[in-house]
């Protein structure tokens, strides 16, 4: 049977783990739509091929009403591919005439922040944004991102529910390393988000690296978070009146969430791009800034990214270098693999006559 060996790669790769009927439909018939007894009849040949009888469960293990899960003992062998990029494309609708881009595009960045780091580079939200069109070939813009793997999923919010098909690529020769489907109430999807960098990270056979950051949701209200994903929209566009438009959501995330530090981040980040990107008056517009980036200490002083725009303010408008330092290396501290920190502490470094120091190490 063609798909015989497909299911037992899946069903290794998530050795001791129960993979659900409808996870292991998704990974191995993608291309069409299939019944249970296509996964019986793979299991079926499988279990004849491993000279396994029935009732023995040596090799693979039904777990009834659930799916199946390999048992018996794997050893990897050492790799002689290591995988160590990963672009999270924005993610599509689903259906056509369904499309909620401030969603699609948030849960790309979400993913983002819980997939990068020392093990897995994984390029910004602004570098992946220009594909996010329906239709986008996944290889194709991984090949464009010289990326080794893609992540590409399509989400749609139904009556409360989110609804989420999800799929991990290799880009070398489009084989598709793992695929998910996953139908929550709403409030859950923060949990889909940790389970699904899980899955991906575990199917990369890397580590999240991150420790307790990549388990961060900074809110729990759902419709905080819809509104900051709105904000970041419409503000990262940097034309003024979509800078506008995005500190108005910032502010109504804010409002449903007093404590999300995220959202004050970014409100400090929409201010500085006004006057960088849109010459508005730093006298009357960076000292909200720096508002915004002080709040967002107050509420979680462990936030790399809080650290990194007060920097911003401290260099661009106080003109005060020391402190600007200390900040962008309070974020490094905190985060290491930290993208803006690095970017800013090297213009700071340049600009003060320490070209040498602000090089890439």
């Amino acid at each position: 049977m063609p798909k015989a060996f497909d299911t037992l790669d899946y069903l290794v790769a998530h050795s001791g783990n129960v993979v659900e009927k409808d996870e292991l439909m998704s990974a191995v018939w993608q291309d069409r739509l299939v019944e249970e007894n296509n996964i019986a009849q793979n299991i079926s040949a499988l279990r004849r091929a491993l000279g396994e009888r029935h009732g023995q469960n040596r090799f693979i293990a039904t777990v009834p009403g659930r799916g199946y899960k390999f048992v018996a003992k794997v050893q990897q062998l050492p790799s002689q591919e290591a995988i160590h990029s990963l672009a999270v494309l924005p993610f599509k609708p689903i259906t056509a005439g369904s499309r909620d881009e401030a969603l699609e595009m948030g849960m790309a960045d979400a993913l983002i922040l819980k997939l990068g780091g020392e093990h897995l580079k994984v390029p910004p939200i602004a570098a992946v944004r220009r594909f996010a069109l329906p239709e986008q070939d996944p290889v194709d813009a991984g090949r464009h991102l010289c990326v080794e793997t893609v992540l590409d999923g399509g989400i749609q919010i139904v009556a409360g529910r989110v609804r989420m098909s999800v799929r991990l690529i290799r880009v070398r020769d489009g084989r598709q390393m793992w695929a998910g489907q996953f139908d929550e109430q709403l409030p859950d999807i923060f949990s889909v988000q940790d389970s699904i960098s899980d899955k991906v990270s575990a199917a990369l056979r890397i580590s999240l690296t991150n420790g307790s950051r990549n388990r961060r949701t900074y809110t729990t209200n759902v419709n905080a978070y819809q509104l900051y994903m709105k904000g970041n929209l419409h503000a990262r566009r940097l034309i003024r009146g979509e800078v506008l438009k995005g500190i108005s959501y910032y502010e109504q995330a804010i409002a449903a969430d007093p404590n999300y530090a995220l959202a004050y981040v970014e409100l400090a980040n929409a201010y500085c791009a006004m006057v960088l990107t849109n010459d508005a008056k730093p006298a009357e517009t960076m000292p909200k800034a720096k508002a915004a980036a002080i709040k967002a200490i107050e509420v979680d002083n462990v936030l790399a990214e809080a650290w990194t725009a007060l920097g911003i303010s401290d260099f661009w408008y106080d003109w005060d270098w020391q402190a600007a330092e200390m900040h962008y290396l309070k974020a490094l501290q905190l985060d290491p693999n930290s993208g803006p920190a690095h970017a800013f502490y090297a213009h700071l470094l340049s600009n003060t006559g320490r070209h040498e120091d602000g090089l890439p190490k």
